[in-house]
């Protein structure tokens, strides 16, 4: 790993050379900095004067160099520390390993078990990750009462979280509208027309914040009216009065898991898009077409507005592939759909069915829109120069509003007016009948 730049420390303090070499490894390869101490009172002088930041701490419950109390050593890192604390340790009592659990011990390894360290590790570093990732983290606070507000706000801005406070439901819907927000903080309790409980109703209709986790403060404490705000939407619940320490875990990790969430959702995104484009030309394919088409029938029945289908295919090119090679015939449909590119609207559904066959969907899209843009289509096909070769295309056009009548029976009507074209000459449009 040389040549590396370290910009995190993890501190490893145990009692094996051999262990203390293998987590050193992983460490450095999750690009971390391994600091090796051999005495536990300079790590502890260490923390306590703030010339050591760190951000894993692995120990041995027998600790090197020492003297001492093992529980005790964890008592005195916690006053300075607050990150995962992993004590790898052989011995097999449980009732001592519960102790060092409850004085502070995030987790607990056996020396066999070198490969959850490992785990951890890559766990934590790529939850490090996501929570730099895309910048600033940022909550939006609900809160009626200035005093508390000040008192939230400054804890969650001590830990690198930007506040937007408002006082109101209302100010809070407006401030959602115009900023990107990682996370709600609600007062149960506020001034005005809405209250927590509504402003999480608000929220959860709207499909564009259905990753936004909203955390609600409350001074109720019986379990009906905390499940009470569950059911409404709230991912979780922080009881007054607030313990800043857990209200900050608590932000960074439901920060986090949106975040993780949001990225997920857009690699799924991503390669959706992929299985539904065709890779020549970068339309979409016919398994868009299927998906999408019954949604857009019935937009086109609750408007009552026209939907136009063309269905086009490139005249002769059996005879283009023969006798200019496939990879010509390539370039062919690559500028076919650029000419259809060019002539449609940026929300029309351009497909390639297979083959030289394509299809077009066009959305309220009246006949004389229709006819205009086939006309254009076949112009600028016409007119395209692929290596000083031109090719034309046929087109068949239907255009009405759905009324019911199955994509099915669309399809028949446009292919037997592109089939209508065909015989009648080629390089034209034929409305279906």
């Amino acid at each position: 790993m040389d040549g590396l730049v370290y910009t995190k420390k993890a501190v490893i303090l145990l009692n094996s050379r051999a262990i203390t070499r293998v987590v050193s490894e992983a460490i450095e390869f999750y690009q971390l900095e391994p600091v090796v101490y051999d005495s536990p009172t300079r790590l502890i002088e260490d923390l306590t004067s703030k010339s050591l930041q760190v951000e894993l701490i692995f120990f041995s419950k027998n600790l090197p160099g020492a003297a001492g109390d093992s529980l005790q050593f964890v008592k005195s890192v916690r006053d300075s520390y607050g990150g995962p604390l992993l004590l790898i340790s052989s011995e097999e009592d449980v009732a001592n390993i519960e102790h060092f659990v409850e004085c502070g011990v995030t987790d607990v390894f056996s020396p066999n078990e070198i490969g959850q360290v490992i785990s951890f590790i890559s766990t934590y570093t790529s939850y490090r990750q996501t929570l730099m990732y895309d910048g600033k983290q940022t909550v939006l606070l609900v809160e009626d009462n200035m005093a508390t507000a000040r008192v939230i706000s400054k804890s969650l801005e001590d830990i690198g979280i930007e506040v937007l406070h408002v006082i109101t439901g209302r100010e809070a819907l407006t401030v959602l509208h115009f900023e990107k927000v990682d996370l709600v903080l609600v007062d149960f309790i506020l001034e005005g027309d809405m209250t927590g409980t509504t402003l999480v109703r608000n929220v959860r209709r709207t499909s564009q914040w259905h990753s936004l986790p909203i955390l609600a403060i409350t001074g109720y404490t019986e379990p009906v009216r905390h499940l009470e705000l569950l059911r409404t939407g709230v991912a979780d619940v922080i009881s007054k009065p607030v313990e800043l320490s857990i209200l900050q875990i608590k932000c960074k990790n439901w920060i986090n898991s949106k975040r993780t969430f949001d990225l997920l959702m857009s690699k799924q995104a991503a390669l959706l898009d992929i299985a539904h484009r065709d890779e020549l030309t970068g339309l979409h394919n016919r398994a868009h077409l299927y998906e999408k088409i019954e949604e857009i029938l019935k937009r086109s029945i609750l408007k009552q507005t026209p939907l136009a289908l063309m269905m086009l295919d490139i005249d002769h090119f059996k005879s283009v592939n023969d006798n200019y090679g496939h990879e010509f015939g390539d370039r062919v449909l690559q500028r076919i759909a650029d000419c259809m590119r060019h002539n449609t609207r940026v929300e029309d559904i351009l497909v390639r069915m297979g083959g030289e066959e394509f299809a077009i969907i066009l959305e309220n899209c009246p006949m004389k829109d229709a006819e205009n843009k086939a006309d254009k289509i076949l112009a600028d096909i016409r007119n395209a120069n692929v290596d000083g070769v031109h090719v034309t295309s046929s087109l068949g056009l239907l255009c009405q509003i759905a009324d019911g009548v199955p994509f099915s029976e669309f399809y028949k009507a446009a292919d037997k007016a592109l089939y209508d074209a065909k015989e009648g000459g080629r390089d034209r449009y034929v409305i279906a009948s």
